[in-house]
């Protein structure tokens, strides 16, 4: 198995794409290579933060090795920098000066290995599964995993978006009538979400409801000379972003309801 890479320019930007691939003998004693399993990808942004961050630690490490001549101070000091570094400091391999002896440009040396430091910027985000299964295929493998990850989504939304907890029911029909809400509550997210999917794919269910929140629906109620009440219930006007998501969706709004009116005044 070998990891291949391969660069593609999108939206400006230059992303770096990887998989692991695989030789196989056939038969006919020909190879034949075969992906099995697609990577993350790198962005051009993304190296340029760890390019920031090596750089930055680097001149951190040149400043301790000029001035700094306590041992203690510079130990304390250096925590600080790693800290600040992340896993950039692993690539960066530093000689300590031994314990109780002075702190000079001698004993205290550093140096970048590049070929540390190119493989973390490969392994970036990325993560290998093994396992022992061997009669299945790879991308099967990989989508049953990622099924596990959408078990774990279903979980917080209940309990935070959809606020199937806290129960402040007491009655046992009254908590199977919240939790059975919440439920066909989930059903609408995870179909939005496919629709989404196909239509608009940069757009989260949340994303849609959060921004979606600004259409309110109101009761205006209006008082007439004999004495009876004019009620329009009404929602809000879909600004431009509402209207532009509804159009990925190709959906429209409910027509609004009809104007009603009441013979005796309507109390909240």
């Amino acid at each position: 198995m070998f990891l291949r890479s391969y660069k593609r320019k999108k939206n400006g930007k230059w992303h770096q794409y990887f998989s692991i691939v695989e030789n196989r003998r056939c038969a006919g004693g020909t190879t034949v290579q075969r992906t099995v399993l697609y990577l993350g990808e790198i962005t051009s942004s993304q190296q340029d933060t760890w390019c920031k961050t090596l750089r930055r630690y680097l001149q951190g490490l040149a400043k301790l090795r000029k001035n700094c001549r306590n041992r203690d101070r510079l130990m304390e000091r250096l925590g600080a920098l790693k800290q600040q570094a992340g896993k950039s400091a692993r690539s960066v391999y530093i000689t300590i000066p031994p314990q109780g002896g002075p702190v000079t440009q001698e004993n205290f040396t550093y140096h970048l290995n590049k070929d540390a430091y190119k493989k973390m910027l490969l392994r970036d985000g990325m993560y290998l599964l093994r396992t022992n299964i061997t009669e299945t295929a790879p991308e099967v493998i990989w989508q049953r995993y990622v099924l596990l990850t959408q078990v774990e989504a279903a979980f917080k939304s209940l309990k935070s978006d959809l606020a199937v907890r806290p129960v402040y029911h007491q009655l046992e029909h009254r908590v199977e009538a919240h939790i059975f809400v919440a439920f066909l509550a989930y059903c609408l997210m995870v179909t939005l979400r496919q629709k989404l999917r196909t239509c608009a794919g940069g757009l989260t269910a949340q994303d849609v409801l959060d921004k979606f929140g600004a259409v309110v629906m109101i009761d205006v109620r209006i008082p007439t000379t004999d004495g009876r009440i004019l009620e329009m219930r009404r929602y809000s006007q879909p600004e431009l972003e509402h209207r532009m998501i509804l159009d990925k969706l190709k959906m429209d709004l409910p027509k609004q309801p009809p104007p009603k009116v009441y013979r005796h005044q309507v109390h909240d």
